[in-house]
């Protein structure tokens, strides 16, 4: 099943009145978290793909990075692991995020409590292994000034 049940605009209502009902969830389970849900991808993407599927939505783990639009405000590296869900919808996916908001210190756009877009987010990499050479091409002044310390 791809969705084609449903048209676009049906399918985005799904999504977020899921989204927003998993995200109020979370913030209630962690008060001391519940501006930004920092650490609750994983969580929150399992609890999504579950509530999908039971309503007969196929709904994907998505695990990839988040590249920083201001690397000068991370500690580590200018880019973090996390997880999402992706919805197959025709030959497309549309993305579901309830935690990005942690992410909000560091990208240049405003994050929704509840982000659905018929499009990968720009600051995000899916893959499993670190993009190593998307960050040695975008923050080339990053690597090179922590390989000298």
């Amino acid at each position: 099943m791809r969705n084609n049940n449903y048209t676009l605009h049906e399918l985005f209502c799904i999504l977020y009145k899921t989204g927003k009902t998993v995200r109020k969830c979370l913030e209630s389970k962690y008060p001391n978290k519940a501006k930004e849900l920092y650490g609750c991808c994983i969580e929150a993407s399992d609890i999504l793909i579950t509530q999908l599927n039971i309503i007969g939505i196929p709904a994907l783990p998505c695990s990839g990075w988040v590249l920083y639009d201001y690397p000068e405000r991370c500690i580590d590296e200018p880019c973090e692991p996390h997880y999402m869900v992706k919805v197959p919808y025709q030959d497309n996916y549309i993305y579901l995020d309830v935690t990005a908001t942690q992410f909000q210190f560091c990208l240049s756009e405003q994050i929704p409590k509840v982000l659905i877009s018929n499009e990968c987010p720009y600051w995000f990499v899916e893959s499993d292994e670190k993009p190593i050479e998307i960050l040695l091409k975008e923050f080339p002044e990053w690597y090179e000034l922590k390989e000298e310390i």
